[in-house]
């Protein structure tokens, strides 16, 4: 036959969590470093609306290098942090698409009167 516990005398005694492998993710780094950066994401986005010309080619190499390298490291450490994993793919394919849109886009048309201007003002115009 089963006993009932015996009631206790006094406070029950405080114990601190059991120990677990990786801390809260909503007070650490770990969440909010690729929660913000999100919004590096997002504002890659909205530049689709610009002109081809008007995108810097050297930003979005870097938001294309910076998204491939924190994707590899998102999966090498432990806990693998799947949030920064998914802002970093993203990150890399709007990276991507922004260097095909600025590689790919035409030359701007130079205008005939400012082609006419060059080609008086260069060395070789007689």
């Amino acid at each position: 036959m089963l006993r009932p516990p015996k009631p206790r005398n006094g406070p029950i005694p405080l114990t601190p969590p059991p120990p677990h492998p990786t801390p809260p993710h909503q007070t650490t780094v770990h969440f909010w470093a690729p929660t913000f950066k999100w919004g590096i994401s997002l504002a890659n986005v909205a530049d689709l609306q610009r002109p081809p010309e008007k995108v810097s080619l050297p930003q979005q190499c870097a938001i294309t290098a910076t998204g491939l390298i924190w994707s590899r490291y998102s999966m090498v450490i432990t806990p693998r942090n799947y949030n920064l994993l998914a802002v970093n793919v993203f990150m890399a394919v709007t990276g991507l698409w922004q260097l095909g849109r600025k590689l790919t886009a035409p030359p701007p048309a130079v205008p005939a009167a400012a082609a006419a201007a060059a080609a008086a003002a260069s060395p070789g115009a007689k």
